[in-house]
């Protein structure tokens, strides 16, 4: 899908349209979906406990780990013509899509995050060769953190 692609490199913006909204008619609305609401509460609530429950049980739901991040973007030097692309959001990388040396396109995929159980696409800015990738699939990084470094086609 097109829009997974442009939106986090903001060339997609969501149409905002006015509209009016009939209290009443939403009251209505509400009322005939009450029950429907109660249940699916009851069941995310009853889920939450357990999967507490769960880590309670194997000593998790205090976990802490030390997060060994290496975000010294200032320290990479860069050849003439190059340029880092960074994560957007803190996470888990998911997938590495390029390496070394391969040639990209505009708004092409080149890694793939995860971050609370949502997959972000991280995509070239421009046309490009691949220079360095900085990071490892299963690696954790940061907002902002250098993924890699791309050369700007001539």
């Amino acid at each position: 899908m097109q829009i997974r692609a442009d939106f986090p490199i903001g060339k997609w913006q969501p149409q905002i349209e006015q509209s009016k909204v009939s209290m009443p008619e939403l009251a209505k609305q509400w009322q005939q979906q009450q029950a429907k609401i109660t249940e699916f509460t009851r069941q995310r609530e009853q889920a939450f406990e357990q999967e507490m429950a769960a880590w309670k049980a194997v000593g998790q739901l205090n976990y802490q780990q030390d997060v060994d991040v290496n975000n010294a973007t200032d320290e990479i030097e860069l050849a003439e013509g190059e340029f880092i692309v960074e994560s957007s959001a803190a996470g888990n990388v998911w997938l590495v899509q390029v390496e070394a040396g391969a040639a990209v396109t505009e708004s092409e995929s080149l890694i793939v995050l995860e971050s609370m159980k949502m997959e972000i696409d991280i995509s070239s800015p421009e046309a490009a060769t691949i220079s360095r990738v900085l990071v490892n699939v299963g690696q954790q990084v940061q907002a902002g953190q250098a993924l890699l470094v791309l050369k700007a086609a001539k």
